[in-house]
C-alpha cells in the first residue's frame, strides 16, 4: 500500500506543479501581433506577402497563448510562462521561424509539428541566450590559447569579442567571452571537408554546443571571416 502511495505522489506532484503553472499564467502586456519583424527591402514581393502570411498565421496560433513571443510580453510575477518562455522559447525568431530568413521550411505550415522541428535544431534558445547568456551585449575577449598553421598566441585581450574558430583550417581556441568560458577544434581534411567543435559562451554571449564530425566547407562563409591562416 506504501509503495502504491509513493508512486501516486511521484506522479500527480509533478502533474498538479504544470497545471498550476500553465492556469497561473497571466495575460500578456502586449499582444503577439506587435512583434512584427520588418523583413529587408531586398526581398521581392512574392518572398515579402510569403513573409508576412507567415507572420500572421503564427501569431495567431494557440501555441502562443502557452509560450510568449517575446520576454518583454511578461510580467514579472507570471511564473508560468516565464517557465514557458525560457525552456521552449524564441525571442529572435519565433516559435515557427517565422522571423528567419531565409525562411525556415516555407512548403509546411504554421503548426505545432513545424514549431517542435524548429525547437529541436534550436532547443533551450532563450535559455542559452538570455537566462545563462547575455546575448546581444557586446562581449569581451581573453585568449588563453589560440592556434592555427599560420599563428601562434597566448593571454590576449580583445575589447570586442570575435572568435569562434582560430583559423579557417585545422586550429584550435580557448579562451573567455565576457569572462565565460570557451573552447573550440576545427579539423581540416583537405579543402573541402572538416569536423567541427565548440562549447561554452560565444563571443555574442550565449551558450552553445556544436558537434559536427564531418561537414564540407562553405567557400561563402570563409570569405566573410578574417582568418589569419586564410591563403
Amino acid at each position: 500500500m506504501s509503495n502504491y502511495f509513493a508512486r501516486s505522489y511521484f506522479f500527480y506532484l509533478p502533474l498538479c506543479v504544470m497545471i498550476g503553472l500553465f492556469y497561473g499564467c497571466a495575460a500578456y502586456k502586449y499582444p503577439t501581433e506587435c512583434y512584427y519583424v520588418e523583413p529587408p527591402l531586398l526581398l521581392e514581393q512574392e518572398e515579402r506577402l510569403l513573409y508576412d502570411t507567415y507572420h500572421f498565421q503564427a501569431s495567431s496560433h494557440w501555441l502562443y497563448y502557452l509560450i510568449p513571443r517575446h520576454r518583454s510580453q511578461i510580467y514579472w510575477y507570471d511564473v508560468g510562462h516565464w517557465c514557458t518562455w525560457a525552456l521552449f522559447g524564441n525571442d529572435d525568431h519565433g516559435l515557427f521561424a517565422e522571423a528567419q530568413l531565409p525562411l525556415f521550411k516555407p512548403c509546411r505550415p504554421t503548426s505545432f509539428l513545424k514549431a517542435f522541428t524548429w525547437m529541436v535544431r534550436n532547443p533551450l534558445h532563450n535559455f542559452c541566450h538570455y537566462v545563462i547568456g547575455n546575448a546581444g551585449c557586446v562581449n569581451d575577449e581573453f585568449t588563453l590559447l589560440k592556434i592555427n598553421k599560420k599563428h601562434f598566441s597566448c593571454l590576449h585581450y580583445e575589447s570586442v569579442a570575435r572568435t569562434v574558430f582560430a583559423g579557417r583550417y585545422t586550429s584550435f581556441y580557448l579562451g573567455l567571452h565576457g569572462g565565460k568560458p570557451f573552447i573550440s577544434l576545427r579539423l581540416s581534411y583537405g579543402p573541402k571537408w572538416k569536423s567541427d567543435f565548440y562549447i561554452g559562451w560565444r563571443e555574442r554571449g550565449n551558450f552553445g554546443i556544436k558537434f559536427l564530425p564531418l561537414t564540407k566547407n562553405s567557400l561563402v562563409v570563409w570569405e566573410n571571416l578574417p582568418y589569419e591562416d586564410a591563403e
